[in-house]
């Protein structure tokens, strides 16, 4: 059984399984549907994963630079693809410490990257005269006591 054309090869449904996911929720419907595209890339060493409520960008904040110290945030707009798949994006966030605190305002375009002194946030998606879009560092917060 195949619920969904994109549904993976890799996951198995039993027949008998009662429907809880409903139009209203489209998240919902892509995982209980289990629609992927799987790819492989190398990124920073990601600390965890967001995905907006609307399902159009994923981000991952890490750690890169000399010795994985440099906080990084790594994001990819999931309705925008290349030849290749995914095209990921990666900020140098310029915190003081590693972003281990993340959210994504999907209304707004806004991903927040933290650590313990500073919120940042960052616009995706501000289009550029050669057409590409680019990502805009919008707000900083002191969070420090």
């Amino acid at each position: 059984m195949k619920p969904h054309p994109p549904t993976t090869r890799l996951s198995r449904f039993k027949g008998d399984v009662s429907v809880s996911a409903t139009s209203d929720s489209p998240i919902a419907n892509m995982i209980y549907e289990a629609r992927c595209e799987i790819t492989s890339q190398s990124c920073s060493v990601p600390l965890h994963l967001n995905m907006s409520s609307d399902g159009a960008i994923l981000a991952l904040p890490g750690m890169g630079g000399y010795k994985d110290r440099c906080p990084v945030l790594r994001y990819y707009l999931l309705d925008e693809e290349t030849d290749d798949g995914l095209n990921p994006r990666r900020i140098n966030v310029g915190l003081t410490d590693i972003a281990f605190h993340s959210g994504i305002d999907a209304s707004r375009k806004l991903v927040f990257v933290a650590d313990r002194k500073r919120i940042k946030s960052y616009t995706w998606g501000i289009p550029m005269d050669d057409g590409h879009l680019r990502t805009l560092p919008t707000h900083t917060t002191d969070s420090s006591s």
